[in-house]
């Protein structure tokens, strides 16, 4: 085999590559959705995005699943975000309908079961178009066990989609400072209009 012939195959193996991203699309795709049928304008975060995914949640609606990844100074945060959707409320949303507080959302799913989320505090995270109650989960407990999470819960009742899930994997605990870089992700939600 000749040497050029190589490299021109090679070349154009890598050219191939780099036009066709695979995940881009589907990010790119996800976005789009999260806006038209979640209420979210996501594109803030479109450089944390690693994954996106859309699971059926019952008849109607469903679930986009992010991961993210980004750094703040030396410190890698790896987290999942969800998103529940319901396409058909979108359009029949009623702002006037009060959206309980994260604390309050915790506390009531949680009643009468065998595990107890613990909220560590609750702060207001202020975005373009719209104001989140965030609630840091901090460990749950039940059976007799204490696990340490590093769980938030973001509601507002200016959206179609009142709350987002995220869970930070990496670290698998927060400082003070942590915690405020992972608000700052809130930040950059703002609700689409």
């Amino acid at each position: 085999m000749k040497p050029t012939f190589l490299i021109v195959s090679c070349f154009i193996f890598l050219i191939t590559c780099v036009k066709t991203p695979a995940a881009t699309t589907n990010i790119a795709l996800a976005l789009d959705t999260a806006r038209t049928e979640c209420g979210y304008e996501l594109g803030g975060l479109e450089t944390r995005i690693l994954t996106a995914q859309a699971i059926a949640v019952g008849k109607e609606g469903f679930q986009q699943i992010y991961t993210l990844e980004w750094r703040k100074e030396a410190r890698r945060f790896r987290a999942t975000m969800t998103l529940n959707c319901d396409p058909n409320g979108l359009y029949e949303f009623d702002s006037s309908t009060p959206v309980l507080t994260p604390q309050y959302l915790i506390a009531e799913e949680d009643s009468g079961g065998r595990y107890m989320r613990h909220v560590g505090w609750q702060k207001l995270a202020l975005a373009e178009n719209w104001t989140a109650l965030v609630a840091y989960i901090d460990y749950i407990f039940g059976d007799g066990d204490r696990t340490n999470t590093c769980d938030f819960l973001a509601c507002n009742g200016e959206v179609p989609t009142p709350c987002i899930a995220l869970s930070i994997t990496e670290p698998t605990s927060l400082s003070v400072d942590n915690s405020v870089s992972v608000l700052s992700i809130f930040r950059r939600i703002p609700a689409a209009r």
